[in-house]
């Protein structure tokens, strides 16, 4: 069974692909900030009825820490997904570097499991598209889009 890794479980983007890679029959360590027994991610262990999801609590990816090596341990696949979505405060202080030092964090637990972690992922907040903090946005999905899990393939 393929294996992956998902940060961010619970944004909107990491908890699509956290679908579509079950749809897929993959087995899935997903990351996210509260427990993983929280009534905010009941949405997430309603997209599978089997084991194939596994939430592991990462309260601050900024930091090092022995629940993301686990969470990326025997993955083939990391999807970087989480990051910080803000529309106050200072955007270098509250978004720019702690996305930064995050995206720094996962790729230094990454590099420790080596060979197995066949390939890594890494997206980007839309907080980083735009200039002014009030913006909007369109998003149009359409149905024959690949979706992330087609990076796979």
């Amino acid at each position: 069974m393929p294996s992956a890794c998902v940060t961010g479980a619970t944004g909107y983007v990491a908890s699509e692909l956290i679908r579509q890679l079950l749809s897929r029959g993959y087995s899935i360590k997903a990351t996210v900030r509260c427990a993983p027994d929280s009534q905010r991610v009941q949405f997430l262990r309603d997209l599978t009825g089997s084991s194939s999801l596994e939430l592991v609590q990462v309260p601050d990816l900024q930091q090092h820490s022995e629940a993301l090596d686990a969470a990326i341990a025997g993955a083939q696949y990391l999807f970087h997904v989480a990051s910080p979505f803000r529309f106050d405060g200072d955007p270098n202080n509250d978004i720019v570097q702690p996305a930064v030092q995050g995206t720094r964090t996962v790729l230094e637990a990454a590099a420790k499991h080596k060979p197995g972690l066949q390939r890594v992922v890494v997206t980007s907040s839309v907080c980083g598209e735009q200039p002014h903090p009030f913006y909007s946005l369109l998003l149009t999905y359409s149905s024959n889009h690949m979706g992330l899990a087609g990076l796979l393939n």
